[in-house]
């Protein structure tokens, strides 16, 4: 997946952001909760990541570059063992429930 596009496998929602941070919940394999991103440095090359729940800090990860931001968090959040197996699961049954009857018989149309 291009790096542009993995937050959107997230499920991001309820973004908002202020001068030095952002925050945003997410809704994805690994955890479902708030990540908030804070820069370290005045010139934002480095960043603190939160891992909330319930508004309470359950995991920090210090000191992460820029360019690692969207790699730190998508293995945090969503990237599991066997992530395409787990994905084309969860979209077969999102698009059962959507077409209203079972698709696992044409799984191989949803494979990516």
């Amino acid at each position: 997946m291009k790096e542009e596009t993995i937050p959107m496998s997230w499920g991001m929602i309820e973004v908002s952001c202020d001068d030095v941070s952002v925050r945003f919940e997410v809704n994805g394999f690994k955890f479902k909760g708030d990540v908030m991103v804070i820069a370290a440095n005045a010139q934002f090359s480095k960043f603190n990541v939160l891992y909330l729940k319930d508004n309470m800090v359950v995991d920090v990860v210090k000191g992460v570059k820029a360019k690692k931001l969207v790699d730190t968090i998508d293995q945090y959040v969503e990237l599991v063992d066997n992530y395409d197996e787990v994905r084309n699961q969860w979209a077969i049954q999102e698009i059962s429930k959507t077409v209203g009857f079972d698709v696992s018989g044409l799984k191989e149309i949803f494979i990516v």
